[in-house]
């Protein structure tokens, strides 16, 4: 996927007075660290300040005084929003020209301030651990690359983006991912009005995947099925389901993953 070329607080609906503003979300020293990325690389990978401040004011509908300096950037890294920060280091990528050593220097600053999302090559992203995140990533590029997949990969994007929102959406998260396995398995097996758990176990005979691994799927959708607030309306309080919507999506991929392959011809 390309770099996005709209914020990443208008992608994920993010306003002025309406955001966490609790000092951690955005710990000083991750701007402090920011700044100091900036300056010691205006003139470099950057522009210099003179024309690197008004762009950034600008990208984030700030009104800039005229010429930048490094004061002004600091002060506008200081005094912004949790969000704009990330916007702010959205375009930075953008004003290296896509700088593959950028994109990793902010990754590095990211991953050493523990925050919560992760810069890529394809923009901001939430953060997952390893292997899951390289899994998450091939299900992604196997879906969106299939014409056949197109209306499962829409639905796994929304699966993705609900893990971007802030709080994160996990119910829905989970559902669409989930969904998007679904579609996928409608999609090979040539029914879509049945379920996952209706087709799973017929369609892994054909496949020849073990039925261990078909119950596991048929256990995943269970879980999406089940789920307060997820496949049916809630009547308790959310517990709280990131960390469940983040196992749910590798699962989902990893299941994705297993019947692209095993259906593809040899």
């Amino acid at each position: 996927m390309p770099f996005p070329r709209n914020l990443f607080s208008r992608r994920f609906g993010f306003r002025p007075r309406r955001q966490i503003t609790d000092p951690a979300e955005l710990p000083d020293s991750a701007r402090t660290s920011l700044i100091r990325f900036i300056d010691d690389n205006r003139g470099g990978e950057f522009p210099g300040a003179y024309s690197l401040e008004p762009a950034l004011r600008e990208t984030v509908g700030m009104l800039s005084e005229g010429s930048g300096d490094i004061q002004g950037i600091r002060n506008l890294i200081n005094n912004v929003e949790w969000s704009v920060y990330y916007d702010l280091c959205e375009e930075l990528v953008r004003q290296s020209g896509y700088s593959e050593r950028v994109i990793a220097e902010l990754e590095a600053i990211f991953a050493e301030e523990g925050l919560p999302y992760s810069m890529t090559a394809d923009g901001l992203q939430w953060r997952k651990g390893q292997p899951a995140g390289e899994i998450i990533e091939e299900a992604t590029q196997r879906l969106v690359q299939s014409e056949q997949f197109r209306g499962p990969a829409e639905q796994w994007e929304k699966a993705r983006n609900h893990l971007n929102e802030r709080p994160p959406d996990a119910e829905n998260c989970i559902k669409d991912a989930v969904g998007a396995l679904e579609g996928t398995a409608r999609i090979i097996s040539g029914q879509p009005s049945r379920t996952l758990g209706q087709l799973i176990q017929p369609l892994a005979g054909e496949l020849g995947i073990h039925p261990a691994l078909a119950s596991a799927i048929s256990k995943l959708y269970g879980f999406r099925s089940d789920g307060q607030g997820i496949g049916h309306g809630a009547t308790e309080p959310s517990q709280g389901l990131i960390e469940e919507a983040e196992m749910a999506l590798h699962w989902s991929a990893a299941a994705i993953l297993l019947l692209v392959k095993k259906s593809a011809p040899r």
